[in-house]
């Protein structure tokens, strides 16, 4: 639960700050970056809490694919029932 915060503290605060720098390599790679971005917020919240272990920056990046059509999923079902 305490790992979530971390994250959603860094997606809320880091997350924009990075999208900003990137965007011209999210540009040329047509939002495929974004995943790159996501492995680093991970990576970065394992790194600020221990027990969230994450052992290299590859794991970290199908982690953020995960969360990203997870969260996807989840919006478009909520989106759907309003």
């Amino acid at each position: 639960m305490f790992a979530g915060a971390i994250l959603a503290l860094i997606n809320s605060f880091i997350k924009p700050l990075l999208v900003v720098l990137s965007l011209p390599a999210i540009l040329l790679t047509l939002g495929l970056f974004m995943l790159v971005i996501n492995g680093a917020t991970v990576y970065l919240a394992s790194k600020l809490y221990e027990p969230l272990h994450i052992e290299s920056f590859s794991v970290a990046i199908v982690t953020g694919l995960i969360i990203g059509v997870v969260n996807y999923l989840v919006s478009a079902i909520l989106d759907r029932s309003s």
